[in-house]
């Protein structure tokens, strides 16, 4: 019965006419009863999404914009005089180690008062901190704030947790600046990957941990996220991935933040 009022909604009706015009296969779905109004109105985001992306890979790049297809390896043996690296690693245990080697990379790539900010899972954190305290220094726990109403699920512990740690390293605080330690994060869309982080949190984190033209790194890009923060507060970015089509992405969506500015 409740589907059916559903059904009469003048909202539902202007839904479903939207996708009927905007993506025909999409609402051939919706007719064949494969998939729900709002399954259908997610697919239409995405869809509109990489067709945004699409077009701007046609765009030039970004000044201050350097967006590498290479391991982490490979691009902080390289790079040098950094003034942060912000970064969201894998979260599993078998990723502990990466950690370390991050931390390791980290020392020689950044300045002496750069910073090196990794998110993480809770899961880990002991021995997270432990791997990467070998080779550069501890400073702090930042709290990253989730949406109230979008908690995280550690499912082997049965927790519904409402923030992620965001692990500040560093060998000298930043000069005359004050950090405050918690960062507040709206809902994630994760239209372009499962993985991609939320633009309003990594807005906030940048701004909070760096300054206009500051060099950024984020070994671990992804879609981009960090990129397009970067180029929207005028940071210059270096980053990289072993996925190409995440690259891409991230060069496009790069180019389309500086388009939209």
């Amino acid at each position: 019965l409740a589907a059916k009022a559903a059904r009469t909604n003048p909202q539902y009706i202007s839904d479903l006419k939207r996708i009927e015009k905007e993506a025909p296969t999409i609402y051939a779905e919706i007719k064949a009863g494969k998939v729900e109004l709002p399954r259908a109105k997610r697919m239409l985001r995405q869809m509109q999404a990489e067709q945004r992306l699409k077009a701007a890979a046609k765009l030039g790049r970004p000044d201050g914009v350097d967006l590498r297809e290479c391991t982490m390896e490979e691009l902080l043996s390289k790079v040098r005089n950094l003034d942060a690296i912000i970064t969201a690693p894998p979260y599993g245990a078998d990723a502990v180690p990466l950690y370390g080697e991050l931390a390791r990379l980290a020392k020689k790539a950044l300045k002496p008062d750069g910073i090196l900010a990794v998110m993480c899972g809770l899961s880990y954190v002991p021995q997270i901190v432990e791997v990467m305290r070998r080779h550069i220094s501890y400073r702090w726990i930042m709290a990253y704030m989730l949406p109230a109403h979008q908690p995280a699920q550690v499912w082997n512990r049965k927790l519904n947790t409402f923030w992620k740690p965001i692990m500040i390293f560093g060998e000298e605080p930043p000069q005359g600046r004050w950090l405050g330690d918690v960062v507040r994060s709206d809902m994630a869309d994760k239209l372009l990957d499962d993985w991609q982080q939320s633009e309003s949190g990594f807005m906030r984190l940048i701004e909070r941990l760096t300054v206009p033209d500051a060099l950024v790194c984020d070994p671990f890009l992804g879609v981009g996220t960090t990129a397009v923060e970067c180029v929207r507060l005028h940071r210059r970015i270096v980053g990289c991935d072993t996925d190409k089509a995440a690259v891409e992405k991230a060069r496009a969506q790069a180019a389309l933040a500086q388009r939209v500015q």
